[in-house]
């Protein structure tokens, strides 16, 4: 773990300054739901740091799963295939 006295000042108060500003935004939770490239991937930063959230996506976790090689990964791969979101 990084000691905070690493970590420069510019970086911290950029961090502070977000947070301060995320602070006064409402809760928020959205799912963004569409086929491959109808731009998802690409609208979810933007929407992300406007309403600071968090950017979860399925696709990315379940890729990292099967390169793991998990359970979930194995029984995964099959369907990401036929769903174009290639597992590599």
């Amino acid at each position: 773990m990084a000691s905070l006295e690493d970590v420069p000042l510019v970086d911290m108060m950029t961090e502070l300054l977000r947070r301060f500003k995320c602070s006064s935004k409402p809760d928020k939770h959205l799912i963004l739901i569409g086929p491959p490239g109808s731009g998802k991937a690409t609208q979810s930063p933007i929407i992300k740091d406007e309403y600071c959230l968090c950017h979860l996506a399925t696709c990315d976790m379940l890729r990292v799963a099967v390169a793991a090689k998990t359970p979930l990964g194995i029984k995964a791969k099959e369907t990401m295939e036929k769903v174009h979101c290639t597992p590599s």
